[in-house]
């Protein structure tokens, strides 16, 4: 891009008329040969602009590496955040699971304290103690 400044003007080493004026021998709309630019500095334009287009490719080439390295780094970002928050929840389950299993065991141990204290008042003996249900 900073080569665009190396591209020769079209009358190098020729005079410019003076703008409203027209070079003796030109009608209006017409160019003489010598107001058309040379071959060689076409020719130069067209390789300025060749090797620009080339930069342009090698930066869109750079750049669309970053972006799949960028998505890449955003995925992995992501996974990241949700990893937390996918062991709270499975902690949560286990914790919730064990709870109710717990409480399991404590209603089947309550059901048999109560059917025991049932049976040992129904029987009446004076051998065993008197148990009321908690």
């Amino acid at each position: 891009m900073a080569s665009r400044k190396h591209i020769p003007p079209a009358y190098e080493g020729r005079s410019m008329p003076a703008p409203g004026l027209i070079p003796h021998g030109s009608s209006p709309g017409q160019h003489s040969m010598e107001s058309l630019p040379s071959l060689e500095y076409l020719e130069s334009r067209l390789a300025v602009q060749a090797a620009e287009i080339q930069e342009l490719v090698g930066d869109n080439c750079r750049l669309a590496a970053t972006r799949v390295a960028l998505k890449q780094d955003l995925v992995s970002a992501k996974e990241e955040i949700y990893r937390p928050a996918d062991y709270i929840k499975s902690t949560r389950i286990e914790s919730d699971i064990y709870i109710r299993v717990l409480m399991d065991k404590i209603a089947k141990m309550e059901a048999g304290s109560n059917h025991h204290s049932v049976t040992f008042i129904a029987e009446g003996s004076s051998n065993h103690p008197k148990l009321t249900g908690a």
